[in-house]
């Protein structure tokens, strides 16, 4: 938009005012990347992972403006917090007829952790277990080694902040979540469960064995 007003001040020798309306700015305006995320794991009986294998599609849009960042950030994120020692992650970004792309508060972590912690949960369903003790036995600790090969030398607190976080749920015995959701008419819901969002920040540091590479023809 700036680039307009600053071409017709020019042209025109005067003052030049924009303004979009709610419709016109949604309508223009850059969006967060789209994804189509397939995940394949491996998983013991006893609920520990041990692979997974992840390909992402990514709609740059028009231009690749931040693109290459986004898709970089889902690949460092991609095995959510959890330790996975073996993993393959091979993200695509395609430039399309839709608006560039861009990074709305998180680039790129969004949409991957909500791939994963989906599939977190098929994977407890599969296996018969609550998803918070199957999510809690894999998440990472001190020393652990990430997908992208950097060690958590410093302080891991995931397990302990979701044992607080789930101790204070009401209504939930045991610090366990509701294995069912519970019914609720008067709040205007059908149904109404707990749940326990979280995210993580970390540096990215690519290990020498597992480098990201530009594929010829992608942005």
């Amino acid at each position: 938009m700036a680039s307009r007003v600053a071409l017709l001040a020019r042209k025109t020798g005067r003052p030049v005012r924009i303004s979009n309306s709610r419709e016109e700015s949604l309508l223009e305006s850059t969006k967060r990347h789209r994804f189509v995320a397939r995940y394949k794991a491996g998983v013991k009986r006893d609920g520990r992972l041990t692979a997974m294998e992840i390909q992402v599609l990514a709609d740059a849009g028009a231009y690749a403006v931040k693109t290459p960042l986004v898709t970089f950030r889902s690949c460092a994120e991609a095995t959510g917090p959890y330790v996975v020692p073996n993993v393959r992650i091979d993200v695509y970004s395609v430039l399309t007829n839709n608006n560039d792309s861009g990074a709305f508060r998180g680039f790129g972590a969004p949409q991957i952790d909500f791939a994963c912690e989906s599939m977190m949960d098929e994977l407890a369903e599969e296996l018969n277990m609550d998803a918070y003790p199957f999510r809690r036995m894999n998440a990472f600790e001190r020393g652990c080694q990430t997908a992208t090969g950097q060690v958590l030398s410093g302080s891991v607190t995931v397990r302990r902040c979701m044992d607080e976080a789930i101790s204070r749920v009401p209504g939930t015995p045991c610090g366990l979540p509701s294995p069912k959701a519970r019914s609720n008419a008067e709040s205007g819901w059908r149904q109404v469960g707990e749940g326990c969002p979280w995210g993580r920040r970390q540096w990215i540091r690519p290990a020498p064995s597992c480098p990201f590479r530009r594929m010829p023809g992608c942005s």
